[in-house]
């Protein structure tokens, strides 16, 4: 349950209390807890009761109260608004906004600061924590000669068309980046107007965390070693289980996380990461292709008999690196699409690498007589080199 926080704040800003307005975050869980007590009813049974006008005439007066609201600001409720769900998507709906996103983090983040235990990167974003000394490298050749060196250049970078290299100043900002943030954290701010080359740059910081996952990944003899049995499971349906293990903590730390005001704009880059025009290598680069192609495919119209919406044009891929996730519906369809489709999904190249059998029995409906056996298109697309066996 949400609640919108403009109800509980105009009374205070029309008595011109400002600084009151930060205490929303502490004040909306107990609004919450008494306005879920009035809408939340059961009968003797135990069974939810559904709401009626009276219930939410009631919870509209306890609100007035609770926030303080005048009473010729309010309208009495008069309607009621309902959304449809599919029944068969495997997450909750996603609530409309009411408050913004960053209300809680702000809050958070103030009171950090207010007890001095704000961590590195907040303290400089905020400048609690300022640099001792700056440098202009646009005059000082003897810095940016510093900067350039061949010895902070990462190992890895992105394979551009026709091998072109990043231009001195964005890899100036590669070098820093990962010199300044190397096993710690922080933040390092990077300044460009559009068309500038800041998206060029972060594939070099994508290649370069590519490179520093697979030197830990090096380090383990055993792939088996690299997890450890967590005690935990979750339920596949009936009687069956995932058993869960915990990470090896040197294979983490090598993620990137695309994040933006702008979903768009975050949308673009995830969707360039993967597309083959991105690279210059050519049609001979693959990892996990037909996967990433089937993540990014066009999808039918969940009004029209599919599960899924209508996306953009189809995107043709060389690998499996990124994925277009930031709200509800793009993490479901990215659910269905990488780990239960039953013919293109990851979850069943891992089975037939596993070793489990992977082949699908389509029987007769009226006989039950196997009719014909099916090896997923994944597995068949790009065939396990280890202990995999289709049977």
């Amino acid at each position: 349950m949400q609640f919108r926080a403009f109800a509980w704040a105009l009374p205070l800003a029309l008595k011109l209390k400002l600084g009151d307005l930060g205490g929303w975050p502490s004040i909306e869980p107990d609004v919450i807890e008494k306005l879920d007590a009035v809408l939340r009813r059961v009968d003797p049974e135990g069974r939810p009761v559904p709401l009626d006008f009276p219930t939410i005439d009631k919870a509209h007066r306890l609100l007035l109260a609770l926030c303080g609201l005048p009473a010729h600001l309010v309208e009495p409720p008069t309607f009621a608004l309902r959304v449809y769900h599919y029944y068969k998507a495997r997450n909750p709906p996603e609530v409309f906004l009411l408050n913004s996103f960053f209300l809680h983090d702000l809050a958070r983040g103030a009171a950090l600061v207010r007890q001095n235990a704000a961590p590195n990167a907040l303290r400089r974003y905020l400048g609690v924590e300022k640099p001792s000394q700056t440098f202009d490298l646009l005059h000082d050749n003897s810095v940016l000669e510093q900067a350039i060196a061949p010895a902070l250049t990462p190992p890895a970078r992105w394979p551009a068309h026709h091998g072109c290299p990043l231009v001195t100043l964005q890899q100036v900002a590669v070098n820093l980046i990962r010199s300044e943030l190397a096993g710690r954290e922080g933040i390092v701010a990077v300044n460009g107007p559009p068309g500038t080359g800041k998206t060029t740059l972060l594939r070099d910081i994508v290649a370069a965390c590519v490179l520093d996952r697979a030197l830990a990944m090096a380090a383990f003899d055993d792939p088996e070693k690299a997890f450890t049995p967590s005690g935990q499971r979750m339920s596949a349906g009936g009687n069956a289980f995932f058993h869960l293990y915990e990470l090896n903590p040197g294979l983490k730390g090598q993620e990137v996380l695309v994040a933006s005001s702008n979903n768009k704009a975050v949308e673009n880059i995830s969707r360039e990461l993967p597309a083959a025009n991105a690279i210059g290598r050519g049609s001979g680069v693959a990892y996990f292709k037909s996967v990433s192609d089937f993540v990014f495919r066009p999808r039918e119209n969940a009004h029209s008999g599919g599960a899924d919406e209508v996306s953009p044009d189809p995107v043709e891929t060389w690998g499996l690196i990124a994925a277009v996730l930031g709200n509800a519906k793009n993490r479901a369809v990215f659910q269905r699409s990488f780990w239960w489709h039953d013919d293109r999904s990851f979850r069943l190249y891992l089975k037939a690498a596993k070793g489990d059998p992977v082949i699908r029995e389509i029987k007769d409906p009226e006989t039950g007589r196997i009719i014909e056996r099916q090896t997923p298109s994944v597995v068949l697309a790009l065939p396990p080199a280890l202990k995999a066996h289709l049977g």
